[in-house]
């Protein structure tokens, strides 16, 4: 995984997340994304996530009004301050196929405006 880690191009985003163990599905978290690529997400979080555990998380795109269902496992995670809470990374396992394209969309929609204007 290090060395593929930075090979996709990652962007800062705020875009909002609900995120839970895919053990327990009653429990949501509301999070806010720090950036994203093809393989994984980062965001912010009130609650400490473990190494090794699998999340569901529903990314909503700013355009979209269905969020997309990810499959992540974290990765890593590390207290920041009690304002922001946990940083938290994740590498994507899965994504819900209704709405992959929707996500690879946002992704490279982002790689046009950075490097196309």
């Amino acid at each position: 995984m290090s060395e593929n880690r930075r090979r996709f191009i990652r962007f800062e985003t705020e875009d909002i997340l609900e995120v839970r163990p895919l053990s327990e599905i009653a429990r949501r978290i509301k999070a806010v994304s720090k950036d994203f690529s093809l393989i994984g997400i980062c965001f912010f979080s009130e609650y400490q996530w473990e190494k090794g555990q699998v999340l569901l998380i529903e990314y909503f795109l700013p355009e979209e009004l269905e969020p997309v269902k990810i499959k992540a496992n974290v990765v890593w995670a590390e207290f920041v301050d009690e304002k922001k809470g946990f940083l938290v990374g994740v590498e994507i396992l899965d994504i819900e196929e209704k709405n992959a394209e929707k996500f690879l969309h946002h992704y490279f929609k982002r790689v046009k405006e950075r490097f196309f204007g």
